[in-house]
């Protein structure tokens, strides 16, 4: 999905558009290379990025779906435990919650480029959307992972948070001084060190 959606950024320079990636190559559908790299991204951003995740939410709500969670656990088990198998059955669509969250992760990025403080804001509304759904919903069927998932988002947020207090200027100045960063930097570390205990103890 990355390398898809590097086709679709482009920069201005002189008044005119190259690649990101690929300065030599100007996003005109005159050019043949970037014609078929822009062809090529957009059928990977529809399967990747739609196709396959509305053909996995049909798949799971589907009747014949449903009739097979109920009166044959193990054959249901067999055919998409891979996608359902860690969470509870209230929670069977989570892995499509998941997905958007990855999705999330690349997009907001990829089109903020060069834009550090959108793409830390952006990250951290995503972040902090996804871990309250975790608070709200606990998905997982063992609580030991819940708590590591809702432990290592929770860490995720506050560094996109930090980062977004990092790069906030106040009168021309940055918010927090170098000592403040240390301590901030100190306490992020500490937090991380408990939540990476807490995944090698859910191994």
């Amino acid at each position: 999905l990355t390398a898809a959606l590097s086709a679709t950024l482009c920069t201005d320079r002189d008044g005119v558009l190259y690649l990101q990636n690929e300065p030599t190559i100007e996003c005109v559908f005159v050019s043949a290379t970037y014609r078929n790299l822009f062809i090529m991204s957009m059928s990977a951003i529809f399967v990747y990025g739609i196709f396959m995740p509305v053909l996995v939410l049909m798949l799971l709500r589907s009747f014949w779906s449903r009739m097979m969670r109920i009166h044959d656990r193990n054959g249901y088990d067999a055919l998409f435990g891979f996608l359902t198998s860690r969470y509870t059955r209230h929670c069977y669509l989570w892995e499509v919650i998941v997905f958007v969250n990855k999705a999330l992760s690349v997009i907001i990025p990829a089109y903020n480029y060069g834009n550090s403080f959108k793409q830390s804001v952006g990250m951290m509304c995503a972040s902090l959307i996804y871990t309250m759904l975790l608070f709200s919903f606990a998905p997982f069927a063992n609580k030991l992972m819940n708590l590591v998932s809702i432990t290592s988002n929770s860490v995720i947020f506050s560094m996109y948070f930090c980062a977004v207090l990092f790069l906030t200027e106040y009168e021309n100045g940055p918010v927090f001084d170098d000592f403040q960063r240390s301590i901030v930097a100190g306490c992020m570390s500490a937090v991380s060190v408990i939540a990476l205990i807490l995944l090698v103890m859910s191994a």
